[in-house]
């Protein structure tokens, strides 16, 4: 996916403490786990199946930031290690990711 949503076929691995910016479109009914799935599978040159299931790090509270979010003066974001990365999702859509290491 680029950063407006749309898939990519190939992306850059990146290295550790490198960091990489990203925009969900909130707007969308899919699912904010399985898109983080996706864009990580991206960065490392893999499969989505390749990897463990993102339910595993963090349950649905990912969802919940979108479906039920908090008032937006809140400013609220999900932070979690998946996959090597650290990733912070903000209620916005916004999201960094962060290669922690090998």
């Amino acid at each position: 996916m680029t950063a407006d949503g749309q898939m990519m076929t190939s992306e850059t691995p990146l290295e550790p403490g490198e960091i990489r910016h990203w925009s969900f479109r909130a707007e969308d009914d899919g699912d904010p786990q399985a898109d983080v799935a996706e864009v990580i599978a991206m960065f490392e040159g893999k499969d989505v199946d390749e990897l463990t299931p993102v339910y595993d790090a963090i349950d649905s509270f990912m969802s919940n930031l979108f479906t039920s979010p908090p008032p937006e003066p809140a400013q609220a974001k999900i932070e979690f290690t998946y996959e090597g990365y650290r990733v912070s999702v903000y209620q916005d859509g916004e999201a960094t990711f962060l290669k922690i290491g090998e």
